[in-house]
């Protein structure tokens, strides 16, 4: 990871442009066990990582990888990977955010805006075939081109279920919509659309200790989204708490706007039953 390019002379972007593509490259094609696993994480949150740039790519301390991905339909995103050094297969993106509308205002927006325009001269000059078979990128809970890309809905399940696991709610307000309904709303939670969503997270991290949630099942068809989803929970006395619940998701314009669920089974168990 070379340093940025200095600040002179007539061919900067040309010099930020040969960074990005060494970055990318590395992202693409290492066998680095960290840039491997941050690599399925990205290709997770939807974007391509085949056709998308990255821009500053860069280590921010020992443990924390981060950086801007330039997706091939132009939108931009800021990621935080978390690569712990010392167990690289337990990686994980601790950030993955959307910044199309704001990267200008960002302290990077120079490489940024180098890897955004090389994104637009690839798109003009790219095959037809590959035109026609549309773009994949992750638009971060909003259309373009009125167009949504065929795997959102399973991304926005992935960032629920990252919201879960993490606590980290802050994109709530890009998963859900202000009219979203939640037809299992617990009757003491009195707020309303992604607000609702905040509370519920709240709650259930409370109330379930070192809460891990996965998904084992997904069904997309439409505007809808049925998924299996396992709960688990350990408090510090070694009691746990294993549940699986099917939930249904519907999608308007990028977000969820309904929600059903069911709980299929519960178990409760003390510390190895007191065996």
């Amino acid at each position: 990871m070379s340093k940025a390019p200095a600040r002179n002379g007539t061919n900067h972007s040309d010099r930020w442009a040969r960074r990005i593509e060494q970055d990318t490259e590395r992202l693409r094609t290492s066998s680095d066990p960290a840039l491997r696993r941050n690599r399925q994480f990205i290709t997770q949150q939807g974007a391509d990582v085949t056709r998308s740039l990255v821009a500053n790519l860069m280590p921010e301390d020992t443990n924390l990888l981060s950086g801007f991905i330039v997706s091939n339909d132009g939108c931009v995103y800021e990621f935080e990977y978390d690569w712990r050094r010392s167990e690289p297969d337990r990686g994980q993106l601790v950030t993955w955010r959307d910044i199309t509308d704001s990267y200008r205002s960002r302290a990077f927006r120079e490489p940024i805006s180098v890897a955004v325009a090389m994104t637009k001269r690839q798109a003009r000059t790219a095959p037809a075939s590959q035109e026609r078979s549309g773009r994949t990128g992750m638009a971060g809970g909003r259309l373009r081109e009125g167009r949504q890309p065929a795997n959102l809905n399973k991304v926005l399940l992935n960032q629920i279920v990252h919201a879960f696991n993490t606590g980290d709610t802050t994109g709530a307000p890009r998963i859900f919509s202000p009219d979203y309904v939640d037809h299992q709303k617990p009757p003491f939670i009195d707020a309303n659309g992604p607000e609702e969503f905040v509370a519920i997270v709240n709650l259930a991290r409370n109330s379930l200790p070192n809460l891990e949630v996965t998904i084992k099942d997904v069904i997309a068809d439409g505007d809808k989204l049925a998924a299996r989803l396992r709960w688990h929970s350990v408090d510090d006395h070694g009691r746990t708490v294993d549940r699986e619940t099917i939930d249904i998701l519907r999608f308007l314009d990028g977000l969820v706007i309904e929600h059903w669920g069911a709980e299929s089974w519960s178990t409760n168990s003390a510390a190895a039953n007191r065996r």
